[in-house]
């Protein structure tokens, strides 16, 4: 909708500046004018419209045909209201939730050209990426195929087949969807590709840092706004188990390993940054520890030797060096945000539970 927007000023020599790094989806919300706030309603709204005019298309011209129940209708809407939040949540991620993660790097990171590095990747396109152009059209083939084998399941709408214009105006919907998801996967992979250039850099140093991690506990809020990203796919999984149960039992359980993958990406996307910069965090402490052991064994020795005040002073002093490296912690992330993400992984599988439960029961 936006890139038809933005197509259709450009006829008209009205053409909005907007930051190359930004996809498609992003720059929708990224050009309408006024703060954070509205640009986050009116650009969802730009993208659930559509939705909703396709929606209420079918339902007007077949709802004389519908052989769904109000179940299968319900979850047909709920999957389409994903259209206002998931896109929501891809141009946060960009806009705001990304270049925070630079603006913490810049001051972390010693060496200059890493941090451009890092600067690069921050600022590109994802799809300027070659593998994010593989996933992207992967993922969208894997949707619209899962799309073209769930044709029963699309005829209770009142469908009636692959020549039913009704027909092709879902499948439009459906490339739309697979496209914006695919998104969220290439999100996953410029999170890790960024949390590994993190790891690999020299940093300054800092023992002292007020989060008590060598200033690493935005690792952890950047993987929790990651997986939460994800996890908007919430409202499209009453559908899939809605149309896994209307097939063969085969069709149901590839429905569930679905929804068990979905967790586990989820899961993946919080955890794997924050191992990986873990045993940074491990490895710093180790090496720095090694080093201050080092100078205040030297001082032990001149202290045998030769007891003056001011080794003394120097061995006081890097003995409560060690003393505070070893109180350094070694998960980067604070207590609120793992309350957040133990909370959202208890909840998720509770609702998935209640919900596979009430759709296989008579």
């Amino acid at each position: 909708m936006g890139t038809l927007i933005r197509l259709i000023m450009s006829w008209f020599g009205k053409v909005i500046p907007l930051p190359e790094y930004l996809c498609s989806v992003s720059k929708t919300f990224q050009m309408l004018p006024g703060s954070k706030k509205r640009k986050w309603i009116w650009g969802g709204l730009l993208h659930l419209i559509p939705v909703i005019v396709g929606l209420l298309t079918l339902f007007y011209f077949r709802q004389g045909q519908l052989t769904h129940s109000m179940t299968e209708i319900n979850a047909l809407w709920l999957a389409g209201t994903w259209a206002w939040v998931g896109p929501s949540l891809i141009w946060y991620y960009e806009r705001y939730t990304v270049p925070i993660f630079y603006k913490h790097c810049r001051r972390l990171i010693k060496n200059d050209s890493l941090r451009c590095s890092v600067r690069k990747l921050v600022y590109s396109n994802i799809f300027s990426m070659p593998i994010c152009r593989a996933i992207s059209i992967l993922w969208v083939s894997i949707v619209f195929i899962g799309y073209l084998l769930a044709i029963e399941f699309v005829k209770g709408f009142g469908i009636s087949g692959y020549d039913d214009w009704l027909w092709w105006i879902l499948s439009m919907g459906v490339l739309l969807y697979g496209y914006y998801s695919s998104i969220g996967f290439c999100y996953i992979y410029k999170t890790i590709l960024l949390t590994k250039k993190v790891n690999v850099s020299g940093l300054e140093n800092r023992v002292y840092h007020r989060d008590g991690v060598f200033g690493f506990s935005f690792i952890g809020n950047f993987a929790l706004n990651t997986s939460m990203m994800f996890l908007s796919g919430i409202f499209i999984v009453p559908l899939v188990l809605l149309i896994g149960n209307h097939g063969q039992i085969y069709e149901y359980i590839v429905a569930l390993t679905l929804i068990g993958l979905y967790v586990l990406i989820i899961a993946f996307a919080f955890c794997y940054p924050i191992m990986i910069i873990r045993k940074k965090l491990i490895l710093e402490k180790e090496n720095l520890s090694q080093s201050y052991c080092a100078v205040a064994n030297q001082l032990i020795g001149k202290l045998n030797g030769d007891f003056t005040n001011t080794n003394y002073c120097r061995y006081s002093f890097y003995r409560k060096l060690i003393t505070d490296l070893h109180a350094v912690g070694e998960w980067p992330l604070k207590l609120d945000v793992t309350i957040k993400f133990l909370s959202i992984s208890i909840i998720f599988p509770f609702f998935v539970g209640i919900l596979v439960f009430k759709l296989t029961t008579p």
